[in-house]
Parts: C-alpha cells; structure tokens; sequence
C-alpha cells in the first residue's frame, strides 16, 4: 500500500481528513437557505421577487403587472395575489396606481445586508475549503 493509497478509503475515495470543514460548508448552506426563506417566505414569493429584481432593479421598468408575473412564473393569479399580499404585508413590494408591483426600499437593504453576510462568510468558507479542494482536484487527475 503506497502513501497515496492510504489517504482513500475502501471505495477509493479520498478520506475526509477535515470533517469540521465539511460541517461548516453544511451550516453555511443551512444559513443560506434561513436567510432565502425570511426574505421571500416560499418559492412563489422567491419567483416573484427574482422577476420584480430583474425587471425594476436591473432592467429599469417601472413595476410588473400580476399578469405579466402569472405569466412568467406559471402561477396562478389568484395564488400570486395571495403571496404578492405577504410582501407587501412585509414591507418588501410596493403597488403602483396602474397596478403594476415592485420592490420597496426595505426589501433592497434587507437584500444587500443577506448578500453582504453571505458574501463575507462565503469567503472566509471558501479560503478554509481551499485545502480539501486541492486535495480533491489532486486525487482526481
């Protein structure tokens, strides 16, 4: 058995010699995900969040209608006014006078502080996963 065999294990897989490492990427996901569900509340909500970023943050339109949202998401509109209800109780979607929803104030800072709080400890995981992932790389060639 050479030295590089004795860093695999029966199934020749490279042995996982820091399991706090991988912990911490797990936690970093769980965090992420915290973070996705307090800000959108569900996956309809996440959808029209995206659509209404997209659109009015990065595209310059004045707001998304729901029909143009139903479309886009494939919701329907009923459910949508629903979960378009929820963010606006939240603060994060605002209605125009011809109807058409967009992003509030609040929705962006609370967005760029979960960006800026991920970022920083995306980062900082990814410099201490630097290590795993050479090795990984390595083993794999």
């Amino acid at each position: 058995m050479t030295k590089e065999d004795k860093n695999l294990d029966e199934n020749g897989l490279p042995l996982l010699e820091a399991p706090e490492r991988l912990e911490r990427f797990l936690a970093f996901l769980d965090r992420l995900y915290e973070r996705r569900t307090a800000l959108h509340r569900g996956d309809e909500q996440a959808a029209v969040m995206r659509i209404l970023t997209r659109a009015c943050l990065i595209d310059g339109a004045p707001g998304v209608s729901l029909h143009a949202l139903s479309k886009q998401t494939g919701v329907p509109r009923e459910t949508l006014r629903r979960k378009i209800g929820t963010l606006i109780n939240q603060a994060y979607v605002e209605q125009d006078d011809e109807k058409r929803y967009r992003p509030t104030v609040k929705y962006r800072l609370d967005s760029q502080s979960a960006i800026l709080e991920t970022g920083r400890e995306l980062l900082a995981l990814a410099e201490d996963l630097r290590p795993m992932v050479e090795r990984l790389e390595k083993a794999g060639r």
